[in-house]
């Protein structure tokens, strides 16, 4: 189960803390009974396990999660205890892909990679709000209904942020650089620039050949162009390029040895992940620029 069906079972997912067992299943009961069915039960309490293990045995139609996922052996603790997801404060590596070899994907593994690169964090969605917010972080619809895409998300993250930068990632490539606001940032302040872009090897699958492309769903921006990218859309504009093109540009590459040529990668489902994360990481290979 990904993050958004997990979205989809309601639009309210509690976090609950329980100290004493006999009051998981009637709590529980409780919750489905009222329409909540996904219920994180936190890693909090010493009775926190035999909880989730009760509920999940005695509740039908609960959806159980484990929070504060912290370790590799709670991940396979939870998924003992019956646990459909997980909730790490704390993504590491080595979490998420215990998490999956053993079918407890992580909740929200892109948004919990980005905490760990910056101060403030916010999700861009149209559907299943609430379910969304649960997870502890503002959730903003597109600025428009006028249009789709990422220049809309684009502009309900500059008119929501409160930093001088607003950094964007897209939530379908969970394995970008761990560095990758740093690297975006020296160069933004390198160049003088309004917008750092990645630039990320990709194949070309007619001549075979490797070569750099700009990923502009993954930037760093001045917040100061709210109003550049509001008079641009308000004026019929939609595609990325035309916009950032009036703006000072730099493109940061990430082919350097030691960089993973996956990292941006697209994976919509667990199996993509998973034969994604299956592939070798070799060093990144000799590219040419386009």
């Amino acid at each position: 189960m990904n993050t958004l069906e997990l979205a989809s079972h309601g639009p309210v997912i509690p976090v609950i803390v329980i100290h004493d067992l006999a009051d998981a299943v009637p709590l529980a009961r409780a919750l489905v009974e009222g329409g909540v069915k996904v219920l994180q039960v936190t890693l909090r309490t010493p009775v926190a396990l035999r909880c989730m293990e009760a509920i999940a045995a005695e509740v039908p139609g609960a959806i159980v999660g484990a929070g504060t996922i912290r370790s590799v052996a709670d991940a396979r603790d939870a998924k003992n205890a019956g646990c459909a997801f997980g909730v790490s404060p704390g993504y590491t590596s080595e979490i998420g892909r215990a998490c999956r070899d053993i079918g407890l994907p992580l909740a929200l593994h892109t948004l919990m990679r980005l905490q760990m690169q910056v101060g403030a964090t916010m999700v861009n969605a149209n559907r299943n709000l609430a379910a969304y917010e649960s997870f502890g972080v503002p959730v903003w619809p597109d600025a428009s209904q006028e249009f789709g895409g990422p220049l809309s998300g684009f502009l309900a993250g500059l008119e929501q942020c409160e930093t001088p930068y607003l950094v964007t990632v897209p939530c379908d490539s969970p394995l970008f650089p761990l560095d990758m606001v740093e690297r975006l940032a020296d160069a933004l302040e390198r160049d003088d620039a309004d917008i750092a872009v990645v630039q990320a090897p990709e194949v070309d699958e007619a001549t075979g050949q490797t070569a750099l492309r700009a990923q502009p769903v993954f930037c760093l921006m001045h917040t100061s162009l709210l109003e550049s990218l509001v008079a641009f859309t308000q004026g019929g504009g939609r595609k990325i390029d035309a916009w950032t093109a009036q703006h000072r540009v730099v493109l940061v590459p990430f082919d350097a040895p030691g960089d993973d040529p996956r990292a941006f990668c697209n994976a919509n489902t667990l199996a993509e992940l998973r034969a994604l994360e299956a592939q070798p990481a070799p060093a990144a290979p000799a590219t040419h620029a386009p």
